[in-house]
């Protein structure tokens, strides 16, 4: 998490789950709370490790965040009828401000290459990208040059206000700006 404190700029990828900068404290004690391995202790630090994370988000400089988040991740339902209720607005709040963009892939793009897992990019101050990739058993973290040359978040779904390849461009699917691919 070090190299999170530090990034200029952050890019998620949800294929499975709301990314942890995003999540409500209710949502991640709900979704982290469905992993058998961990303990209600250790569900408790990491909720509470996740919600400090967030906290540099309200500071004076925080960090650009894109976040692109499956539809099925919306859709999904998790059990506690108040993780869901509380997530979409608290999505809502941070899509289209000047220090973050939120969009949704819809069903109807199909397979891509990022559905095995989760995909985090850091931007460092000087520039250099450090990637995490998160599957379902573990996670690996790629520092440059070692980072995979395999699809990015912008080459799959193009960058906010771009449109190449498959992604095309964005629409608004409600008043309050979140966007889902075309």
């Amino acid at each position: 998490m070090d190299f999170e404190a530090q990034a200029v700029v952050i890019e998620q990828y949800g294929g499975q789950g709301i990314p942890g900068l995003l999540q409500t404290r209710t949502y991640a004690h709900t979704f982290l709370s469905r992993q058998e391995n961990l303990s209600a202790e250790q569900v408790e630090q990491r909720v509470n490790a996740r919600m400090s994370r967030q906290e540099r988000q309200h500071s004076d400089t925080p960090p650009y965040r894109w976040a692109i988040i499956d539809e099925a991740v919306l859709r999904r339902e998790l059990g506690e009828e108040t993780a869901m209720h509380e997530q979409p607005p608290a999505l809502l709040e941070q899509v289209d401000t000047p220090s973050c963009k939120i969009q949704v892939v819809p069903f109807r793009l199909g397979l891509h290459a990022l559905m095995g897992g989760a995909l985090t990019l850091l931007t460092l101050p000087d520039g250099t990208t450090v990637a995490y990739e998160e599957g379902v058993e573990a996670g690996h973290l790629y520092e440059a040059p070692d980072i995979p040359q395999g699809p990015k978040l912008d080459a799959q779904f193009g960058r906010p206000g771009t449109s190449p390849g498959r992604a095309g461009h964005s629409d608004t699917v409600c008043p309050s700006s979140v966007t889902v691919m075309r």
